[in-house]
């Protein structure tokens, strides 16, 4: 059984793969990357805002941002 905290941390680290995974996007679709890009970002700090606020402190380990 995942415990909270590192169930917390991969959905983190799957939000900002998932933000490097649509770069190939930006050159197809520029508006629709922005959207998504846009939605990635809100996702990841909501995410990051649960982590700080359930453990006092941001992951020491993070993928690093674009």
């Amino acid at each position: 059984m995942m415990s909270d905290k590192f169930r917390l941390l991969e959905d983190i680290d799957t939000v900002t793969q998932e933000r490097i995974g649509i770069m190939k996007l930006r050159k197809e679709n520029p508006d629709l990357y922005g959207y998504y890009l846009d939605w990635l970002v809100r996702k990841e700090q909501k995410l990051l805002r649960k982590y700080r606020k359930k453990y006092g402190q941001l992951p020491k380990v993070t993928v690093a941002t674009i």
